[in-house]
């Protein structure tokens, strides 16, 4: 399953999906992974959350990005769910170019058995993603 908080830049997406991780500790019974490219954020993430800052590695595209996320649910089976702040960010993409990219993710959590939150900035949700929205 994936999760999608997407609205245009300085609307809370941020703050929202870091308390959403940080609440979800109270009730998720395996690991949590938070992922961003922000490493300022660290701080307010709690330090029982496994927090990546993807820039501390290489530049990513979809399929690098998607072998982040498989490398981290084959090397932790305890993953139960992992937050994404800046998705079209980290990978500079446009909201509207990214309906595959989410279909493989949702297919890859769901094969896993994972929930998947992730930050999307747009003006405007494109229509694919509505199905995502929380």
């Amino acid at each position: 399953m994936i999760n999608v908080i997407c609205g245009p830049v300085g609307s809370g997406k941020t703050d929202k999906i870091v308390g959403n991780a940080n609440n979800s500790l109270l009730s998720c019974d395996g690991n949590i992974v938070f992922l961003t490219d922000n490493s300022s954020i660290s701080r307010n993430v709690k330090p029982q959350i496994r927090f990546i800052n993807v820039k501390e590695f290489i530049k990513y595209n979809e399929d690098s990005f998607l072998g982040l996320l498989a490398g981290i649910l084959a090397s932790n089976a305890d993953v139960k769910k992992i937050y994404i702040d800046g998705l079209a960010r980290i990978l500079n993409l446009k909201a509207d170019n990214m309906e595959d990219l989410l279909s493989k993710i949702e297919i890859l959590a769901d094969k896993m058995g994972v929930e998947v939150f992730m930050t999307i900035t747009a003006s405007k949700t494109p229509s694919f993603m509505k199905k995502y929205i929380v």
